[in-house]
Order: C-alpha cells, then structure tokens, then sequence
C-alpha cells in the first residue's frame, strides 16, 4: 500500500507539469482550432532560460539563504514566463497569422515547421547533450517530521504543487469572470459573431498565445527544478504527453480539467440535445414521407446522400447556438461608431 500511495504522489507531481504544457495546448486550440505543436518546444526552450538564469545568472546553490532563494526562484519563473510569453506572441504573428483563413492544413505545417525551428535552435545554443544542474532544494522527507517514513514527499513535490495549484486557478478565474476572459470564450464560440460585437479578435487571439506562452515557461521552470536537467528534444516527450491528458480531459468540466478545456467548451448540452431533438424530427418526417411515397425509395433512402440531411441540419442549429452564445458572451462590448467612407 505504501508503494501505491507514493507512485501516487510521484504521479501528482508530474502529472501538474503536465498540466501547465497542456493548458497552452488546450487555449489555443479553443481559439482558433489549431494544434501548436511548437508550444512543447517552447516548454523547453523555457527551461533552457530556466537552467540559464539558475546557472549562470543567480548561481542558485544549497549554501544561498533560505529568503534570498525563494525571491530568486520567483524572479526566475517571472522572467521565463515574460521571455517564452514574447517569443509564442512573435510566432503568432509570424507563422500562424498570415494563414488565419487559410485551410487548416497551411497553419498546421507551419506549427510543425516552428516546432523544427525551436529544436533546432535550442540544439544550435545549448548542443546535442542533456544539460543539467545541481540540485539546491532539501531532498529530505517532509512527512518524517510527524514520523511517517514509508512514503516520501520532498520540497520538490511541494514546490510543484505550490506553483501550478495557483496559476490553474488564476487562469479558470481570468477565463470565467473577467471581461477578456469572456472576450476570449467569445472568440471560441464564433469569432465572426464577437468581432461583430466589438471584440478585438486578433488582440484576444494574440492575449491567448502570450497566456499560453507564459504557462509553458512556468512549466518549464519546474521541470528544471523537478528533475535537474533538460535537453533540446526535451518538448516532444513532454508535448506528447500534455496533448494526450488535454485530449483524455476534453469531455470533463471546466473546474475540473484544470488540463483541460476552459476556452474551447463549444456546446452546451442542452444546446445539443435540443439540437439533436431538431434532427430527429427532421428525420422522422422526411423518412414517413419517403416512405409514403415509395416503399423502395424508402429501402433505400439509407445509402443515399439524403440520409446525411439531418447531420447537416444539426451542425446547422448547432453553429447557430454557438452564434448566441458568443453574443452573450460578447454582451459588454459594443462595436464603435460607423464612419461614413
């Protein structure tokens, strides 16, 4: 039981770094539907500034001052979070902008394209071999202080958990209760819709990629600090792993998939059964009519392409409850004055 009990808490720490890798997955695919396959490679390029800052800048060891450590740390994840913030805007604005309306192919070649770019410029810096640091967190076990020694939780489990708990939080309340947040639930729904509502639709796409940005170089921060080293193709075992939980956690509710999809909720279930109370009405009344005419045309009606009718008239009331939706949700905004051309 003990050996449960303790892959348990090893699965928990690593499974909230996970965590922070697949929000930046899951905002960007609910904004503009798009998998970012370069946002793993920016998780790594975050602990490379990581391990820089440690190493060369603070020189962080076990003899510096409990006090001046944790200032150092925080002033570490600050300024990982505003370099890898910067560069997922820059490659927003340079690789996946210019193919907003392109089909869905364009943008997704050139996330991988930018994926390659980040590994191969992390590969060109800091060399083919893992890179490491000592480590300057106790390594004791914390729970030896109330006399359980068969399970250990060190400082750095804690610290995992101290860094990640307060910013899944932040982000659920940014999305769920301030004005942006609902500009971006907005976008997600319909993007159309909002700008005609007044939503900036490539600032909040923009604000989507600098959050996503930041929440990979937070990550990348702990990993750096959890595991003590990294390595240029360090993005892709961590990215496949964060895409996964984002994809496992796609059905679960907001609060609760703290990995999961706070941007891209695009139904809700009343909104689809409703709609699909609609398709079936459709299809009960064209199938008595097919039938009332031809009992052959209605043998067959199965295998022919009007069979795929009320497929399309559900995604059709479902685009035109997404439609309401981002206009309630857009509700605060209004767009400015028409000026006469």
């Amino acid at each position: 039981m003990d050996q449960v009990i303790q892959t348990v808490i090893i699965g928990l720490s690593n499974g909230l770094i996970f965590a922070l890798v697949a929000l930046g997955y899951t905002l960007v695919y609910g904004i503009i539907e798009l998998i970012n396959f370069a946002h793993g490679d920016l998780f790594m390029l975050g602990s490379m500034v990581a391990l820089f800052l440690i190493a060369t800048v603070f020189h962080l060891s076990a003899a510096t001052p409990p006090i001046l450590l944790i200032g150092e740390i925080l002033l570490i994840i600050a300024l990982t979070m505003v370099i890898t913030a910067a560069i997922n805007i820059t490659i927003e604005r340079i690789a996946y902008r210019p193919l907003r309306h392109a089909p869905k192919l364009a943008p997704l070649i050139s996330a991988i394209g930018m994926s390659f770019v980040l590994q191969n410029v992390a590969l060109l810096i800091a060399g083919p071999a893992n890179k490491s640091i000592d480590n300057f967190l106790p390594t004791t076990n914390l729970l030896s202080a109330v006399g359980i020694t068969s399970v250990s939780v060190t400082l750095q489990q804690v610290f995992v958990g101290m860094v990640t708990l307060p910013l899944l939080v932040a982000l659920t309340w940014f999305v769920g209760k301030t004005r942006q947040g609902r500009a971006m639930r907005a976008t997600a729904q319909d993007p159309d819709t909002a700008g005609l509502m007044g939503v900036d639709v490539n600032r909040t796409i923009a604000l989507t990629f600098l959050i996503g940005g930041a929440l990979a170089g937070a990550a990348g921060v702990v990993q750096i600090l959890y595991n003590n080293v990294t390595v240029w193709n360090l993005g892709f075992r961590f990215g496949l792993n964060a895409f996964t939980s984002r994809s496992w956690a796609a059905s679960a509710t907001c609060p609760g998939r703290s990995t999961g999809r706070c941007c891209s909720v695009r139904s809700t279930p009343s909104a689809t059964a409703s709609s699909r109370r609609r398709g079936r009405t459709r299809s009960s009344s064209a199938s008595s009519s097919r039938s009332s005419s031809s009992g052959r045309r209605a043998s067959s009606a199965s295998s022919s392409p009007i069979a795929h009718e009320p497929a399309r008239g559900v995604r059709r009331h479902e685009r035109s409850d997404r439609r309401d939706r981002a206009q309630r949700l857009a509700g605060p905004y209004r767009p400015g004055p028409v000026r006469a051309a």
